[in-house]
């Protein structure tokens, strides 16, 4: 029995699990277990600490190679320098400002090894192997003009989306979608950002080797964390509409002004 002019909300029916479902629940465990819970000594090191401490020795493993290979006066690999170091110290910044919550989990030793060996490798390829494998040569204007822009775009959007979230998250008194801002249109702006950074370094090694290294890192990690996002925000109201209007990684293009589509479309 219900008091008087109280309507029973009506209960949503149960989807039934499809095999995409049951796919994404096995990668999502493993990718878990990887990161976090590998059977060797668990919960002994916060995932931050891992993932900070190898971002940064990225910057002195990259000056390492310039000091070996005397390169200071080699374009490319000063450009790299500056560029990953920059980002390096601007992550952490970030961490201590707007930190996410994601890496406050404890990892294992064995987990924490994973992640320094996995990060570590993509981050350090670039150096490698434009500075230490490859011949000196000189870097075209228009490779660096590239680089520099797709890194200063990427380190926008990445920070700024951080600090959106977090503090948007921190002021909610309920949890609810972010559908405004850098989230309008692209669920995972940060991760845009980022994948720009690290493509910025890739141009500058001009080689395959660091692409197929981030590649990798990117289906590991970011693309799990995308799909587990996706998977989390389901359950808020609104979803269904947020989900039209905006792409996964790549902004919609919603984004684009509604005065200016029919010139786009051709009408």
């Amino acid at each position: 029995p219900y008091a008087q002019g109280v309507v029973e909300k009506p209960v949503a029916p149960v989807k039934p699990r499809t095999t995409w479902d049951k796919f994404l629940d096995l990668w999502l465990f493993l990718n878990d277990t990887l990161i976090f819970s590998l059977p060797v000594l668990p919960e002994v090191f916060q995932t931050r600490v891992i993932v900070n401490g190898t971002k940064l020795a990225v910057g002195l493993i990259v000056a390492a190679l310039i000091y070996v290979k005397n390169a200071w006066d080699d374009p490319s690999a000063m450009l790299l320098l500056a560029m990953q170091g920059t980002y390096s110290v601007c992550w952490c910044v970030k961490d201590q400002s707007f930190p996410d919550a994601n890496w406050d989990r404890p990892t294992s030793l064995a987990s924490a090894l994973y992640i320094f060996m996995t990060l570590g490798v993509m981050y350090s390829s670039m150096g490698f192997v434009a500075i230490y494998w490859l011949p000196r040569r000189n870097l075209p204007a228009y490779v660096m003009c590239m680089a520099i822009s797709m890194w200063g775009l990427g380190i926008l959007l990445h920070f700024a989306a951080d600090s959106q979230k977090y503090w948007t998250l921190k002021m909610q008194t309920e949890r609810s979608l972010i559908k405004t801002g850098l989230f309008a249109y692209s669920r995972n702006t940060n991760y845009l950002g980022e994948i720009l950074i690290f493509a910025s370094f890739c141009v500058v090694s001009q080689h395959w080797i660091p692409w197929a290294c981030c590649g990798f890192v990117w289906l590991e990690f970011f693309v799990a964390n995308m799909l587990r996002k996706d998977k989390s925000m389901s359950r808020h109201d609104g979803w269904d509409e947020y989900k039209a209007q905006s792409g996964m990684l790549l902004p919609s293009w919603r984004v684009i002004p509604a005065s200016a589509r029919p010139f786009i479309d051709g009408r």
